[in-house]
């Protein structure tokens, strides 16, 4: 699922009442796409009055359990909690924030966890912003992946070439989401991995071309033919 602004305000008003008995104020969410991390509770500080503002965000990148939602939200309560109650923790995950992670655990039975990192097949099944990726056969049988911003793909299509051990490679065109735990670096570089799970998340991935110095999809665009062992 992808929670509404609507659903995630109703589970608010829910475990607020619940775990807080309803003292908490009511919090601002926003949604957002951000790849690093499903939620975060920012404050910002009026430098003339003083006066806070405190609000929770969630990223809907990901299409996830409903669980997952669930204990996210509370992971940010609690950080809410802190926030607008002016407590001092020893860290963003400290004493206060690991004793009350602690309670609302016991009174929800929900696995809410200090941070999370969705496992694959929940990345696979979630679609992103299509994004150019080159999968290039080494010479060990391993793969190396490259990431490439879409405004400098026609730069970096040969840079693959550069790197040693590089025997063979094929840009394509990605919306999987399992591709997001991958930076773009400045700088080009290859990630190491294993050649059959490369190809698997590429299965869906449409091959591109460069022809007549114009970059677009093969005619049988699909899949990565060209690398598989």
């Amino acid at each position: 699922m992808r929670p509404t602004p609507a659903y995630l305000y109703e589970k608010f008003d829910h475990y607020n009442r619940l775990c807080y008995a309803g003292e908490l104020p009511q919090a601002e969410i926003r949604l957002n796409s951000r790849k690093k991390s499903l939620g975060l509770t920012r404050m910002t500080v009026n430098r003339l009055t003083g006066r806070r503002k405190v609000w929770i965000e969630i990223s809907t990148r990901l299409d996830l359990p409903e669980e997952e939602y669930i204990n996210t939200l509370l992971h940010e309560m609690i950080h809410y909690y802190v926030f607008v109650n002016g407590l001092k923790d020893s860290s963003p995950h400290g004493r206060i924030f690991r004793r009350e992670m602690e309670r609302l655990r016991k009174i929800t039975g929900c696995e809410i966890s200090v941070s999370y990192n969705p496992p694959e097949e929940d990345r696979l099944k979630t679609r992103t912003a299509p994004r150019p990726v080159c999968l290039a056969r080494l010479a060990d049988g391993s793969a190396g992946l490259m990431f490439a911003p879409r405004t400098r793909l026609f730069e970096m299509w040969n840079m693959p070439e550069e790197f040693p051990g590089v025997r063979s490679y094929n840009w394509f065109i990605t919306d999987n989401g399992v591709f997001d735990i991958f930076p773009t670096p400045r700088q080009p570089k290859l990630f190491k991995v294993e050649l059959e799970k490369a190809a698997s998340w590429l299965r869906d991935g449409r091959r591109l071309v460069k022809e007549a110095g114009v970059i677009k999809i093969a005619s049988s665009g699909v899949g990565p033919e060209g690398v598989r062992p």
